[in-house]
């Protein structure tokens, strides 16, 4: 079963010289809670979550990568947000699921953190969504199943704070991790020619 392949890779609108590369297991996203969003106080809970985790499009901010400026103007836009959730992006990719097959119960992973920039996003764009892997039952089980990874997801992420409260990086020292993320990928060129 395929898991997440799309996290190897960049998935940059502009290719894979530009942006921030594929999402580290070592980085942190955030997460924008509008008004509209789905909450219990400072938690986020399972219906926070859209119908965009069925497409891998459930936007994220890369938090090393995204100043106040483009979170103001390019994640909330003309709307308003009312906090930030933020995770550890390899606690994210540990969630599990149990899926039921003819020869047994399989342990998957369930949910994907992918690199996804489109024209429009800030650079620091992510995206998540369920694995493939999850793919593949009954629309009942599957139902049930995308549920109970939502509230896995829920539990993921820490409280809601205030975006005054992040420390958010700044437009100059983003710059020397362009150039971090173009040598890691100049890198990988040569590795896998080997």
């Amino acid at each position: 079963m395929t898991e997440c392949i799309d996290e190897q890779s960049t998935r940059h609108h502009r290719g894979r010289w530009f942006g921030f590369g594929p999402v580290r297991d070592s980085e942190h996203v955030l997460f924008a809670v509008f008004p509209s969003t789905a909450r219990d106080g400072n938690r986020l809970v399972e219906n926070s979550f859209t119908k965009n985790m069925n497409r891998c499009t459930q936007s994220l901010g890369r938090v090393r990568y995204v100043t106040r400026r483009a979170f103001d103007n390019q994640i909330v836009r003309n709307d308003s947000v009312i906090g930030i959730a933020l995770a550890h992006v390899s606690a994210i990719r540990r969630l599990r699921a149990d899926i039921a097959t003819p020869n047994g119960v399989l342990e998957v992973k369930s949910v994907c953190v992918i690199d996804l920039v489109e024209p429009g996003d800030c650079e620091g764009h992510a995206a998540m969504g369920y694995s493939e892997a999850i793919n593949g039952m009954s629309e009942r089980q599957l139902g049930k199943k995308r549920k109970a990874i939502r509230m896995d997801l829920a539990n993921t992420f820490a409280e809601m704070s205030s975006p005054g409260a992040h420390q958010w990086p700044s437009r100059l020292g983003i710059i020397p991790k362009r150039f971090v993320a173009i040598a890691r990928e100049f890198v990988g060129l040569f590795i896998r020619r080997d």
